[in-house]
């Protein structure tokens, strides 16, 4: 509803904001697993700036497409999507874009995190793990310590998921570090993830997961 909210109050003012707040429904869409309603979103808040704003404000628009396609498992629109993004990140100028389309970071690290979104939830977890990866590296632990927890968590959780669960313990642990005094919602989720992911290897007598399930269990406790 605040979302609904912020859309008709940016219609009224700045048709480029709004469209960024369709973009961010189309996001809780997916992330909410309503998935009827991810592209019909997506190609809205596309619409509603393709052509009028910066090269790298739109690549924004185009990643979020490329995200509802992967939501409804259509590899080849999706991979389109992610492609002509990445053409607008490159041909992108100089122009200092609006405050609000800088919000989530510099573009390339925008371009491997939503990739690495894509990429799992089409299944392609090999994918996913070298756009992880690629993001990881985009941020600086010491100046954006959340971001680049939260972004090793995701890296992580496809370690597992592909059985690589000593790497995936070992990425973990560092991202736990990280998350050491933040207080957020999405650190305590993504622990929470971690711990359900690590569930059918617990009592197999693996040492990296009885410590990194220790370490969890500590920072249930701090962050509670």
């Amino acid at each position: 509803r605040y979302y609904l909210h912020a859309y008709r109050l940016a219609c009224e003012s700045d048709q480029a904001h709004a469209g960024y707040v369709l973009r961010i429904l189309a996001h809780q869409a997916f992330d909410l697993g309503h998935k009827a309603h991810c592209v019909q979103l997506a190609e809205a808040a596309l619409a509603n700036n393709q052509g009028r704003v910066s090269a790298e404000t739109e690549s924004l628009y185009w990643l979020t497409l490329a995200r509802a396609h992967a939501a409804e498992q259509d590899r080849r629109q999706s991979l389109a999507a992610l492609t002509h993004a990445e053409t607008l990140i490159e041909r992108a100028n100089d122009d200092e874009p609006p405050p609000w389309a800088s919000l989530g970071g510099p573009p390339q690290a925008r371009l491997a995190s939503q990739a690495g979104h894509a990429f799992a939830a089409l299944g392609d977890l090999a994918e996913a793990e070298k756009a992880y990866k690629r993001s990881a590296a985009c941020w600086n632990p010491s100046t954006h310590q959340r971001i680049h927890s939260l972004t090793l968590a995701d890296l992580a959780a496809v370690q597992c998921q592909r059985g690589h669960v000593e790497q995936a313990c070992a990425t973990w642990n560092t991202a736990l570090t990280g998350m050491d005094g933040v207080k957020s919602s999405r650190t305590k989720d993504a622990v929470t993830g971690m711990r359900s992911l690590l569930t059918p290897y617990r009592g197999r007598g693996i040492k990296a997961v009885a410590a990194l399930e220790q370490r969890a269990r500590e920072f249930a406790k701090t962050n509670a």
